[in-house]
This record gives structure tokens, C-alpha cells and sequence, in this order.
């Protein structure tokens, strides 16, 4: 009769207490994902204003005063681009209402079209101005929840960027002494090509930013689409959002052609997404060249953990912190995260 064989298996306790050190992890990442989120995103701020507040101390001011100033700087051109894209759209999205049966009206020159006009005015004559009233109530209460969530995140965001600025010193100390020796004996300065790296990521993304917002401010002009510069500013902003972001810059502007012509909205959505296709070959390739980059695989990747983790923040905080996880894992484990 055959005996009956017993497998064991033998867990060291090296092995038990990375396992549980895992689990840890993962418990903090769940349980403090708001810290997580700002801190992150102060990081990536303190990172970029370090070369600003350098051109300024280099032209003899104090730490302080060029932190202050880099932040005055920063601060002010965001509010400033809010304001115009607030102010600008707000007003054309209240005119496009009042004109909106005009508009349906419009589309009744293309015949097929014609049975979708008689829907749509149908519709609109049918609307109830009190249940539209209570539901823009109700929407608004929660989109002032939605205000004050995103205030609280700036605020946080804000005053841990200027503690990360402030204490640089002392954190690096701190950096230096958890970084393990095996990475020491490789870099001389690790910190330095960390900035490097991801420093050179956020300037690239700005720059491309930039363009994005030039390039769809002309195509609005000679289109003669209507709030041309709200419109490219927010397709600037948008770029920041890895894999969707061209998409999300195109729906207002096309929101907007409408007003013009169906026409105009097809030619301003067909110029974007041209201009988004030569940019994702041809362009951003070459902005990023210097700076860490990764294969769309795992771009897609990052992308949607950082969906999962924090949410949308957590879309615009993806790239920028596979680039912090991909540097360290091409430079220190030969694992070729970089291309």
C-alpha cells in the first residue's frame, strides 16, 4: 500500500517579515491615500520650482525670498488662467443656451438631420424651467462638495510644498540615510539625478502643454471659433492628463465650433487630433528624449493604478511617479523599465 506523501513548506522569517511588510504598505496606501495624494503632489511641485527658486538665489536673492517669489509667481498665473477661462466660457455657455432652439433651428438645412430637429425642439418645449431649477439645485450642492474637496487638497498641497522647499536639507539627510549602501557605491549624488530625472519630466509636459495650448489657440483663430484662449488654455491643461487628456481638450472646443457651424466643429476636431497624433510621434518623443521614457505598456499601466489608488488626481500623478519608481528600477535593479 502506498504511503502518503507530505509536502512542508518551510517560510524563514526574513521572508515572513517582508510579506508582512507588504501588507503594511498596502494597508497605509489604503487607509492614508488623501496624505499619499498631496504629498505626492507637492514633491512633484518642490521638484519643479527648484530650478526657478536656483535662477533667483543665483541672481542674489535669499532662499526665502526666491521661494516666495517662485510660489507668487506660480500661484498667480494658475489663478490668472482660471479667471479667463471661467469668466470667458461661463458668459458663452449662458448665450449659448438663450440661442439654443436658433441653433437646432440651424441644423434643419441638412435634410437628414431634419427629424432629429423636430425631436430635439420637441423636447426642449416639453422641459419643466421648476424641475430644471430643483435639479441645478442639487446638482450644485454637490458640485460646492466637489469645490471645497479640491480647496482642501490645493491648501494641503500648497503648504506641504512650501515645508518640502523650506527643509530640503533636512529631508535629503533623511533620504541619504535610508538610501541601502549597494545604491551609494553606484551614484555619488543620488538625489541630484532623481531631480534630474523627474524634474526634466515636469519641464517637458509643460513645454508640451504650451504647445498644445498655442497650436489649438491658431486653429480656434482662423476657424473664428469663439473664445479662442479659454478654449486652448484648457486644451493645455488637459494634455497633463496622460491617455485621455487630447480627448477631454477636444469636447469643449467642439462644444463651442458648434455655435459656429457643424463645419467648424469638424474642422477644429479634425486639426486637434492631427496635431495630437504628430505630437505623440514626432514631438513628444523628442521633448522627452533627456528624461525618462517609458513604453506605453507601462505608461498604461501607471495610468489606470493611478486611477484605481487616488481617483483623478491620480491619473496627472501617474506618469511623474513612474518615473520616480522607473528610474530607480533601471539605475539600482537593471530592470529596464527605461527605454
Amino acid at each position: 500500500m502506498a504511503q502518503k506523501q507530505h509536502m512542508t513548506i518551510d517560510i524563514g522569517s526574513a521572508t515572513f517579515k517582508r510579506v508582512l511588510m507588504v501588507l503594511l504598505m498596502l494597508w497605509a496606501v489604503a487607509r492614508l491615500r488623501s496624505l499619499i495624494m498631496y504629498i505626492l503632489f507637492a514633491l512633484l511641485f518642490a521638484v519643479a520650482l527648484s530650478p526657478l527658486i536656483s535662477w533667483f538665489q543665483n541672481r542674489g536673492l535669499k532662499r526665502g525670498s526666491a521661494m516666495s517669489l517662485a510660489l507668487l509667481m506660480i500661484v498667480g498665473t494658475i489663478f490668472g488662467l482660471l479667471a479667463i477661462i471661467v469668466g470667458s466660457l461661463v458668459n458663452t455657455f449662458v448665450d449659448f443656451a438663450g440661442d439654443l432652439p436658433v441653433y437646432v433651428e440651424s441644423f434643419r438645412q441638412y435634410g437628414f438631420l431634419a427629424d432629429y430637429v423636430d425631436e430635439i425642439q420637441d423636447a426642449l418645449s416639453n422641459v419643466d424651467a421648476g424641475s430644471v431649477l430643483q435639479g441645478g439645485l442639487a446638482q450644485g450642492s454637490t458640485l460646492l462638495s466637489g469645490v471645497s474637496k479640491v480647496f482642501e487638497a490645493t491648501l494641503f498641497t500648497f503648504f506641504f510644498t512650501i515645508y518640502m522647499l523650506l527643509e530640503r536639507d533636512y529631508l535629503l539627510r533623511i533620504v541619504r540615510r535610508l538610501t541601502p549602501k549597494n545604491w551609494k557605491s553606484r551614484s555619488n549624488d543620488i538625489e541630484t539625478e532623481f531631480v534630474e530625472v523627474v524634474g526634466g519630466y515636469i519641464r517637458g509636459q509643460l513645454l508640451t502643454s504650451f504647445l498644445v495650448g498655442i497650436t489649438t489657440y491658431l486653429f480656434l483663430r482662423i476657424l473664428e471659433v469663439p473664445n479662442a484662449l479659454a478654449l486652448s488654455i484648457i486644451a493645455g491643461f488637459t494634455d497633463v492628463i496622460p491617455v485621455v487628456g487630447g480627448l477631454l481638450g477636444i469636447v469643449p472646443v467642439a462644444i463651442i465650433a458648434l455655435t459656429v457651424s457643424p463645419w467648424s466643429a469638424i474642422a477644429a476636431v479634425v486639426l486637434m487630433q492631427t496635431y495630437s497624433t504628430i505630437s505623440n510621434y514626432l514631438i513628444r518623443p523628442k521633448i522627452f528624449g533627456s528624461s525618462l521614457e517609458m513604453s506605453p505598456f507601462i505608461v498604461a499601466v501607471a495610468t489606470m493604478a493611478g486611477l484605481l489608488l487616488f481617483g483623478i488626481p491620480g491619473i496627472i500623478l501617474a506618469l511623474p511617479v513612474a518615473a520616480m519608481i522607473g528610474y530607480i528600477l533601471t539605475e539600482y535593479h537593471d530592470i529596464p523599465i527605461a527605454k
